[in-house]
């Protein structure tokens, strides 16, 4: 499962395929760390070729606990989805 959304960088390359690939959670301080790495496309990803970027986002825990996501990492996919940046961003 990752997220279609094209971002061209400034290089004017893109990228399109973006994969959550680690969560972390601190329930002590109410805070959690979302990384997400970033493809050229789905195809490169599902070949084995290295992400091309990776970023974090910073959310609250209960933001990715979500009751309709049948996992944490589903949860994540759908609190990104809810953040402006992600708007036009398609499941794949």
């Amino acid at each position: 499962m990752g997220l279609r959304l094209e971002k061209e960088l400034d290089t004017g390359f893109s990228l399109s395929y973006w994969r959550v690939a680690k969560v972390e959670i601190n329930y002590e301080s109410q805070s959690a760390l979302i990384t997400l790495l970033i493809y050229k496309d789905k195809a490169a990803r599902d070949a084995g070729k290295r992400p091309q970027l990776s970023l974090q986002a910073n959310c609250l825990p209960s933001d990715i606990d979500n009751q309709d996501a049948d996992n944490l990492v589903q949860g994540c996919y759908l609190h990104l989805k809810q953040l402006p940046v992600f708007a036009d961003a398609q499941d794949e």
